[in-house]
C-alpha cells in the first residue's frame, strides 16, 4: 500500500470514529432530565412554614409582615374548626402569638423612634390575641401552650384595668399562673411569663427579684432539654429566658452590668435578629457602663 492510500484509510477511520461518538452521545438522551418537582405543601407543612415566618417577623419587629402572616394563617385556623382539630388549634395559636408579639414590640420601641403603634392599637392586638388563643384551647383542650401566651397578654393588659381593681386582677393572674404550672410544671415558656410576673410581685406575696431570677434559670434548664413532638408546636423560650436574666441584672439591685451584657449577647447568639435586644437593651447597657466608668466630674473651685 502506498503512502497516499494509507493516509486515506487513516482519515476514513477518524471520520467513522467521530460519527460513532456523535451517535453515542445522541443515544445517551441529550440534556440531563430535570429533577422531579417537589410535592405540594400539605396544610400541615404550610402551618409549620408560616409559624417559622411569624417567629422571624416577631423578633425582627416587622409589624406589617406579622399582620400579613396572621391573615395567611387564617384558612388553616378555619380547617376542622369545631371538630377538635389539632392543626386548627396550632393555627389559632400562631395567630395569637403573632398578635401578642406585635403588641409586645409596640410597647418596647427603640429610644427616639416615633411610636409604631398607638396604645389603643396595642390593646386591641392583645385582646385579639386572647381571643385567638382561647379558640386554640377550645380546639385542643390538652394543648397548654395557648394558656401560657394568654397569661402573658393578661399581664400586659393589667395596667389598663381601673386602679381600684388592679390588686384583684393581679391576684387572679397569679392564681392562673399557679394553676397552669401544675399542668405544665417544667414548661420553659411558662417560666419566662411567670418569672416576669414574679419580678413585679412583692416578696410577701411570693414574688421578688431572687425568685424571678431563679425561675428564669430553671426555665433555661428545661428549654435545653425539651423535645417537640410536632413541628407545629412552639419551641421558643431560650432567648426569652436569657432576656429575662439580662434585664434582671440590668434593672435589678445591685446592678450587674457585666452580667447584663453577657446575657444580652447570649440572646443574640440564639436569636440574632431580635431588634429590641440589639437596638434598645444593649445600647442601654453600654450607656450605663460608660456612665459608670466615666471619671468623676471636677468639683468647681470655691
Amino acid at each position: 500500500m502506498d503512502a497516499g492510500a494509507a493516509f486515506c484509510n487513516v482519515a476514513a477511520a477518524s471520520v467513522i470514529s467521530a460519527c460513532l461518538a456523535l451517535v453515542s452521545c445522541a443515544g445517551m438522551g441529550g440534556p440531563a432530565p430535570s429533577a422531579p418537582a417537589p410535592p405540594p405543601e400539605t396544610p400541615h407543612d404550610k402551618v409549620v412554614r408560616l409559624a417559622s415566618e411569624i417567629r422571624k417577623a416577631a423578633y425582627a419587629d416587622e409589624g406589617e409582615r406579622l399582620e400579613a402572616l396572621v391573615e395567611e394563617m387564617a384558612p388553616y385556623a378555619d380547617e376542622g374548626e369545631g371538630e377538635g382539630g389539632a392543626l386548627a388549634s396550632r393555627a389559632h395559636y400562631w395567630r395569637g402569638f403573632a398578635l401578642w408579639r406585635s403588641a409586645w414590640n409596640g410597647m418596647r420601641i427603640p429610644a427616639g423612634d416615633p411610636p409604631t403603634r398607638e396604645s389603643s392599637t396595642v390593646e386591641e392586638s392583645l385582646r385579639a390575641a386572647v381571643d385567638e388563643l382561647q379558640k386554640s384551647s377550645e380546639e385542643d383542650p390538652t394543648f397548654v401552650e395557648p394558656r401560657i401566651v394568654q397569661l402573658a397578654c393578661l399581664e400586659e393588659l393589667a395596667p389598663t384595668v381601673p386602679a381600684s381593681e388592679r390588686p384583684k386582677e393581679y391576684r387572679r393572674l397569679w392564681d392562673l399562673l399557679v394553676e397552669t404550672q401544675k399542668q405544665a410544671p417544667q414548661n420553659p415558656r411558662l417560666a419566662w411569663v411567670f418569672g416576669t410576673v414574679k419580678w413585679d410581685t412583692p416578696v410577701k406575696q411570693g414574688g421578688g427579684q431572687d425568685k424571678a431570677v431563679q425561675t428564669f434559670r430553671d426555665g433555661l434548664d428545661w428549654v435545653r432539654k425539651q423535645t417537640i413532638a410536632d413541628a407545629t408546636d412552639p419551641a421558643w423560650g431560650e432567648a426569652e429566658l436569657l432576656l429575662g436574666l439580662a434585664e434582671a441584672r440590668f434593672r435589678g439591685k445591685p446592678q450587674n452590668l457585666d452580667a447584663a451584657g453577657h446575657y444580652a449577647a447570649a440572646v443574640l447568639n440564639v436569636e440574632p435578629n431580635w431588634r429590641y435586644v440589639k437596638e434598645v437593651l444593649i445600647p442601654q447597657i453600654e450607656a450605663a457602663r460608660e456612665k459608670a466608668n466615666a471619671p468623676p466630674a471636677a468639683k468647681p473651685k470655691p
